[in-house]
Order: structure tokens, then C-alpha cells, then sequence
């Protein structure tokens, strides 16, 4: 698997907070009701500094600020933490990735001044819509707010691009959008078919009492496939903080039992998995690791998740339970021991599980996001 000394890219969740409620994000349930279980945290400059050797950013040539549960803007030290990237790596490529509606004008103003001394750093804005529509996912997002950030950024020399989901309700304004994107002086606009269509192809939207409001819909000229097949008899159903904690507590125990893993109850979910082979890993075609909020270090986003006890899925809730019975969250934590002490205690384990059956210990998330056949149930976006 991947060794330090290869490592060329990162991929780091700088925070855990948000300022919206996009309704396929695991901080929250279908836009409403932020998970219950969510203990969100961000990383300080000398949590970076820590984690990120000087050594180690001079080896990197890319950087993503990204992440599974927040938006990088929301660590406080986010100004900071890029002057000391560009202090000792400043060609790196760096992204951040953000909805741009949190932060005042001075913030984006500074950002733009240090990314503009960067020649291969840049903001991606996540913009999906125009003013009637881009809070119908990016909820909680102010228009006016959003556009007096993004011109007080491109105005102090920050590189942007403009990232643009497709949906049914916007993709009548990709042109519009796109036009009003090199007014602004975007560098590129992208568009991207958006994921989480999972209720009979549909994406839930519920309010933050967890009423139901209404679907999204795929849009009819860029579209993906469902990222899991489930077929609901009712749909428009609404939600409460105590039916999302007994979800996690219905997949912990489908998952454990006694403090084991229960391998018969997860059994024919699994079964598949067995003959997939696992040769396409992340980590390893990318040269990448992924750093998660707490300073966790896993080889990619898909294990990332276990940061928290969010998105109740049992191939997560198998890894975390792998994880603390074979070495401990503790030890994969970059707060606590260096990176490379971890990736060689940490991450042949996971290689190694790759040659078992998932009754052996064979990892199911590999197998389910790196595989070279598709377990049914679970398709590729």
C-alpha cells in the first residue's frame, strides 16, 4: 500500500462545522435535522503544524481542503493555515472548497491577497443555481451574502471556480450562471451531476423540525445513477431527532453483537463482497492520504467517515469496530503519533484484509468503493 515517503497529495478535512444544510451531506438528515450524534471540531494552526511537517508539505504537490462533514471556511485559523503552506511549499496545488456563504468581506479579502501568491491555489465555490435556486440545496446559503463574498475575494486577486450541480430545478440556468461567472471573473465554471438521489430516484428535503417539504429531482440533461437502490412504499414521511438515533442504534446492533462483529446478521449484505477483488485503491492510484477533522489519518474519504458516529452505514460501522479491535482510534490519530508511524502500522493491516473473505476480516469499504465488480445494491458515481 502507500508508504510515507510517497505520499504527494492530501486530502484534509480542516473543519466539521457548516453553515448549510445540503440534503446529501452526512452532517445532517435530508437538509433538516443535523445529526444528533455530529461532534464537529476544527483544526488549529498548530494542530496543522503538528500534523503537516515542513518536510512533509515540501514532498506534496497537491493539497485539497475538502472534506466529508463541514466547509474548510469555518476553521477559524483558515488564513493562517495557507500563509504557512506558502511559506514552505508555495507552488503546491492548493483547493479549498466552500459554499462561500460564511465569513465577512475582510476575510475574503484577506484569503484573496495570500491565494493570489499562490500560482497554483484557488477557491472552489460550490454554487448551484442563481438567486431563486441555489438555496434549494445549498440551504441556509444567502444569495447577496454569497455574491458580496465572492467579489471581495476575486477583487483582491484570488483564482476561483465556479462548481455548479445540475439538478431539474436549475439546469435551465447553467448559461445564465456560467455568463454571470466570467462577470464576476471566474476563472473556469464546471458542471457536475450531484449524488444522494436515493428514495425511488429522488432526493429528500426536510425542514429542521424534520417535516417533510419536497423532493429534488436529477436533471433530464446530466444525470448519474442511483447511488442505492431502495424502494420505499412512502417517501414523504417525517422525521424526529429520537427515529435518527434509533437508525444508528439499529445498525450498531445489526453490526455488533456482544462487542463482536456479527458477521450473520450482516452476512448476505456482505456475501458479495467476497469476490471482489480489490486492486484500485485510492490511496494508492493517487498517492494521497485523507486527514480528517480530529486529525484522524485513514488512506482515503470512504474510511474517513468513522471521525464520527454520523451516517449509520455497517460497512463504516464494520471498519470503526476493525479499527479499535486491531490497533485503536487512538493510534491512527496524527495528534498523537507522526503520520508515518501510523501508515506503517495502520495501513498494511488494511491491505492485508484485502486477501480475506469478509467473514476473514476482509474490509467491506474497499471492497464496496475500490472493487473491480459491484456488489448489487451499490453502483459507481
Amino acid at each position: 500500500m502507500l508508504d510515507y515517503e510517497d505520499i504527494i497529495q492530501v486530502h484534509i478535512e480542516l473543519s466539521s462545522y457548516c453553515n448549510s444544510s445540503c440534503p446529501s451531506c452526512p452532517r445532517n438528515i435530508d437538509g433538516g435535522i443535523t445529526d444528533p450524534e455530529l461532534i464537529p471540531n476544527s483544526l488549529s494552526l498548530d494542530d496543522v503544524k503538528k500534523i503537516l511537517s515542513v518536510d512533509l508539505l515540501k514532498q506534496l504537490k497537491n493539497i485539497n481542503f475538502c472534506g466529508n462533514y463541514g466547509d474548510p471556511i469555518m476553521c477559524k485559523d483558515m488564513i493562517e493555515i495557507v500563509q504557512y503552506i506558502n511559506e514552505h511549499n508555495n507552488t503546491v496545488k492548493l483547493a479549498i472548497h466552500t459554499n462561500g456563504g460564511a465569513r465577512n468581506l475582510a476575510f475574503w479579502s484577506d484569503l484573496g491577497r495570500v491565494i493570489s501568491t499562490m500560482p497554483n491555489a484557488h477557491v472552489v465555490f460550490g454554487i448551484d443555481g442563481l438567486e431563486d435556486t441555489n438555496h434549494l440545496y445549498r440551504i441556509g446559503v444567502n444569495w447577496q451574502k454569497l455574491m458580496s463574498n465572492v467579489k471581495a475575494y476575486i477583487s483582491a486577486g484570488g483564482l476561483a471556480l465556479w462548481d455548479f450541480l445540475v439538478f431539474s430545478h436549475n439546469e435551465h440556468q447553467v448559461e445564465q450562471a456560467k455568463a454571470l461567472s466570467e462577470t464576476l471573473g471566474f476563472s473556469r465554471f464546471i458542471e457536475v451531476s450531484p449524488h444522494g438521489f436515493k428514495y425511488n430516484g429522488k432526493m429528500r428535503v426536510v425542514d429542521r423540525q424534520g417535516k417533510f417539504l419536497h423532493f429534488l429531482e436529477q436533471s433530464n440533461i446530466k444525470t448519474r445513477p442511483v447511488d442505492v437502490k431502495m424502494l420505499f412504499d412512502k417517501v414523504d414521511f417525517d422525521l424526529t431527532v429520537e427515529d435518527i438515533k434509533q437508525t444508528h442504534n439499529n445498525i450498531r446492533k445489526s453490526v455488533r453483537d456482544a462487542g463482536h462483529f456479527n458477521y450473520q446478521n450482516q452476512r448476505d449484505r456482505f456475501a458479495a463482497m467476497d469476490s471482489i477483488e480489490i486492486q484500485n485503491c485510492m490511496s494508492v492510484r493517487f498517492s494521497e492520504i485523507y486527514i480528517d477533522s480530529n486529525g484522524g489519518i485513514h488512506p482515503c474519504c470512504f474510511l474517513g467517515h468513522i471521525n464520527q458516529d454520523s451516517s449509520p452505514i455497517p460497512e463504516l460501522e464494520w471498519h470503526k469496530h476493525w479499527i479499535e479491535t486491531t490497533i485503536g482510534i487512538e493510534n491512527i490519530n496524527s495528534l498523537n503519533k507522526p503520520i508515518k508511524e501510523i501508515m506503517d502500522s495502520y495501513f498494511p493491516l488494511i491491505k492485508e484484509s484485502w486477501t480475506k473473505t469478509f467473514a476473514q476480516g476482509r474490509n467491506p469499504m474497499c471492497a464496496l468503493k475500490c472493487g473491480i465488480q459491484r456488489p448489487m445494491g451499490h453502483i459507481r458515481s
